[in-house]
Parts: structure tokens; sequence; C-alpha cells
């Protein structure tokens, strides 16, 4: 978790992200951790996959070889 704190996985589970145009992407044993307050998403897994992250301003755009997947819009609250 870098800073080699060892924390207990609860359980592997299947999330659905739902993109615009009706696309879902399906991420497959996703590791439950309680102690871990922040979502975590690696950037390496999904580029083995595949896919391309751009963050642009306020969007984050996801492509899978060249083909558009979707966007999410992000929001940032102070």
């Amino acid at each position: 978790m870098g800073n080699s704190v060892v924390s207990k996985i609860e359980v592997k589970v299947k999330v659905i992200l739902n993109w615009t145009f009706r696309k879902e992407l399906t991420l497959n044993d996703v590791l439950y951790v309680l102690d871990i307050r922040k979502n975590l998403n690696f950037r390496s897994i999904l580029s083995k996959m595949g896919f391309t992250m751009d963050f642009e301003l306020d969007k984050f755009v996801l492509t899978k070889r060249r083909v558009y997947v979707g966007k999410v819009i992000l929001l940032i609250a102070f």
C-alpha cells in the first residue's frame, strides 16, 4: 500500500462500470480491502488489456484499440 502496512483482502468481487452510450466495462477479481479508504484503479492493468486512458481538463476518456469506450466527467469537491 506504499507504507509497508499489510491488510487483509476481504473478498474478490466483480465491478461493472457504466459508461456513456450504454457501454459497460466489467472488472473481474477486484480486491476489496476494508482498510483502504480510496478506490484504486491500476493503469498498467488496463493498459495490458488494450485500454488507453486520457485525462483532459475535467474528463477521463477510455479507449480500447482506438475504439471509444466512454468518458467520465470528473467532479472535484473542496
